[in-house]
């Protein structure tokens, strides 16, 4: 909900391992097309039987096969306690230019505190900012939280709308 206003309506949403809806809701209420995927049949019914006409839902396993979404494209991106590595250059890909990304999931450091422990599904120091390198970063976060204690990292960003420039800086003239 922090960010959400950075995301225009009407757009096009996709929330990824969207669990019971959540974030496909928000949306979907703040006028914005939803496409709500995940591998929970019953979760993905409990979005159904609301029947917003804003959200549609994809049972899909993203662990096994290749992309699903393959040619589809998205004005934001949307993923919360959800890490599957092989799919970073997928997402990338999926995000329009000018599109959002709004992710967070757990970090290294969480295993102290619960699941998850292994670190296949933990982000080592930083991750998020590499994988989204390329984008303009607007927020950042990485640390313990309190409530309940967990170790995260999450990101606020844009994919560039223009591919392959090269940014540089020089120093202001007065």
């Amino acid at each position: 909900m922090r960010w959400s206003h950075l995301i225009p309506t009407p757009s096009k949403v996709l929330d990824l391992a969207c669990g019971h809806g959540r974030h496909a809701h928000w949306f979907a209420q703040r006028g914005c097309q939803v496409l709500a995927v995940d591998r929970n049949e019953e979760a993905l019914a409990d979005i159904d039987r609301v029947q917003n006409s804003n959200i549609k839902t994809r049972c899909v396993d993203l662990e096994t096969g290749s992309w699903p979404l393959s040619g589809e494209h998205f004005d934001a991106l949307v993923v919360t306690h959800y890490l599957w590595r092989p799919l970073w250059g997928d997402l990338v890909q999926c995000i329009e230019p000018g599109g959002w990304v709004i992710y967070e999931t757990f970090s290294a450091g969480n295993e102290q505190f619960g699941a998850p422990k292994r670190a296949d599904f933990l982000l080592k120091p930083g991750e998020l900012l590499n994988v989204f390198k390329d984008f303009r970063i607007v927020c950042y976060e990485e640390g313990q939280l309190d409530c309940p204690k967990r170790v995260v990292q999450r990101i606020v960003a844009q994919k560039c709308e223009i591919s392959g420039l090269e940014l540089s800086a020089s120093p202001l003239k007065s």
